[in-house]
């Protein structure tokens, strides 16, 4: 049964959880935005903790405390695109949140600390096909 996921991440653990809830995300480079030290992307999640149904639905995810944002392998005209969330990940070392995406795609986030919420809203809806990870 579907319920309604609301989480902060403040530290590293809190952010892998938020990862595994956020993976396969599907995000349109249309929908992120960095304004005012927050950095926020519109994601149409896979709910993967619901095991017996293949449901969707948005999630807001918004990254508090942002100074810089960058990105790599976009592309100027590629605002239509609909990017896959692989994963978020912290570097301790140069204090940057990484979103990786398909296709070699990062989104770098220079922040102070790690200070994340996401909310779902509107109902879920079916997927089509649950998300599929090749082997190599």
């Amino acid at each position: 049964m579907y319920t309604a996921l609301k989480l902060k991440a403040v530290d590293v653990e809190d952010l892998r959880i938020c990862s595994s809830y956020l993976q396969d995300s599907l995000c349109p480079v249309s929908s992120m935005e960095f304004s005012d030290s927050c950095f926020s992307i519109l994601a149409n999640r896979f709910c993967w903790e619901v095991e017996s149904s293949l449901l969707r639905v948005h999630c807001g995810v918004l990254f508090h405390g942002v100074h810089s944002v960058y990105k790599r392998n976009f592309h100027q005209k590629g605002h239509e695109r609909v990017l896959n969330l692989l994963m978020l990940s912290h570097n301790e070392d140069d204090g940057f949140v990484r979103l990786l995406f398909s296709g070699d795609r990062e989104i770098r986030l220079e922040c102070e600390d790690i200070c994340l919420y996401m909310k779902d809203f509107d109902n879920p809806w079916p997927a089509r096909r649950r998300p599929l990870h090749y082997v190599a």
